[in-house]
């Protein structure tokens, strides 16, 4: 008993290192899926930079066309001004908006690349499993084949 215990002893241990591996896949998706969520909410918020800049496009339509009518009244220039700085202001936050996904898209492609590291390391634990269990039956073949001449343990049909 203690030799069949022993053949498969590699294949057990192999086992607990595929579910360690799988584990940090788990904890990589996860962190993805964080990355994505992040993403997403910076996505929502360009929508709502783009529907701010509409609004600025209409009251810059709405003002030049006063601005012709009223040739350049201290009220028209005052809203002129007011729209220039609403403008900065939404091109600062559009540039930060920017940044940030470009360092969420940088810390993607580094979980990526631990995600195929796990993969070929998963890969290469699997091939290694399939030999190590191979063996094992091998050698519990061995094991029966022993018993068998011996006397020990009798022969017996596959139904």
């Amino acid at each position: 008993m203690q030799r069949a215990k022993a053949a498969y002893a590699p294949v057990d241990a192999l086992a607990r290192q595929q579910g360690e591996l799988g584990g940090q896949q788990g904890a990589l998706g996860g962190k993805q899926g964080a990355l994505g969520a992040q993403q997403g909410a910076l996505g929502a918020r360009q929508g709502q930079l783009a529907g701010q800049r509409a609004m600025l496009a209409s009251r810059q339509a709405t003002l030049a066309a006063q601005s012709s009518q009223h040739e350049r009244s201290a009220e028209t220039q005052a809203n002129r001004a007011k729209l220039e700085a609403s403008e900065q202001e939404l091109d600062q936050q559009q540039e930060k908006l920017s940044q940030q996904q470009s360092a969420l898209g940088r810390q993607q492609a580094e979980l990526g690349k631990q995600q195929e590291a796990l993969g070929a390391q998963q890969e290469a634990l699997g091939k290694r499993q399939q030999q190590a269990t191979s063996q094992a039956s091998q050698q519990i073949r061995k094991l029966l084949d022993e018993a068998i001449a011996k006397g020990v343990a009798k022969p017996t049909s596959l139904r």
